[in-house]
């Protein structure tokens, strides 16, 4: 099953100190698919790698299942993400001289022993689930913009977490592609139970969420609302 979160307060802000986003209050629960839209810069990814405890925060908690991962240790927030989260990147972050199943099955190389076969079926079967079985051998240099996009998702998939985040999974893919892809990623998520939280522009990716967030003037709202999520 997933995991719920909760914010309160966060403050996010940049290099110069600059207040880039702030989040009063948001409930996400379990098993929830929540969309984050805005305009480019506004501070999805940056919300994602904050949720995720991949960027410090300046003010505020990020609890996710009644821990805060805002304030844990550099170390305990990575076991967290290890054993806890699957990320899609928006640029795949895949390594060129692995193969599709190589790439799906990297958690392997951070895992027990008694884990790895496990991982590494759960990776194959996500690239069969999400149409790339028969090249699960082939080098991803040879991939298209879809099928890296599919591996990127396997590999999020495949060592078993509770929660997904992906930044822009349909960005840079044709419309067709684009569509595949949000229905094989909707169906594994909604039969694993796993929360989600996608950051997209994509209206056919929103549509098919649970809920839906906006970044407005460097606060997420939900439509609808006059004030800031809860």
């Amino acid at each position: 099953m997933g995991l719920p979160l909760e914010v309160r307060g966060l403050v996010l802000t940049g290099d110069e100190g600059e207040r880039i986003l702030h989040v009063p209050a948001l409930d996400i629960a379990t098993g929830t698919a929540v969309a984050l839209r805005g305009p480019s810069g506004a501070g999805k990814s940056t919300f994602l790698h904050a949720v995720s405890g991949l960027r410090e925060v300046a003010e505020g908690t990020v609890t996710w299942d009644g821990a805060d991962v805002a304030a844990l240790a550099p170390e305990r927030r990575a076991a967290f993400r290890r054993d806890a989260l699957g990320i899609v990147f928006q640029d795949h972050l895949l390594f060129e001289e692995l193969d599709a199943l190589g790439n799906a099955s990297i958690a392997t190389g951070f895992a027990r022993r008694r884990d790895r076969a496990v991982i590494r079926e759960r990776a194959r079967t996500a690239l069969g689930r999400l149409g790339i079985a028969q090249a699960e051998g082939r080098r991803v240099a040879s991939f298209s913009g879809g099928e890296r996009q599919r591996v990127a998702v396997a590999r999020a998939l495949a060592a078993g977490p509770r929660v997904l985040l992906a930044d822009e999974p349909t960005a840079n893919l044709d419309r067709e592609t684009a569509d595949r892809l949000i229905e094989d990623v909707v169906a594994l998520v909604r039969e694993q139970g796993l929360t989600l939280l996608v950051a997209s522009h994509d209206p056919h990716l929103i549509a098919r969420m649970d809920r839906v967030l906006e970044v407005r003037d460097g606060t997420i709202v939900e439509p609808g609302r006059e004030a800031a999520v809860a």
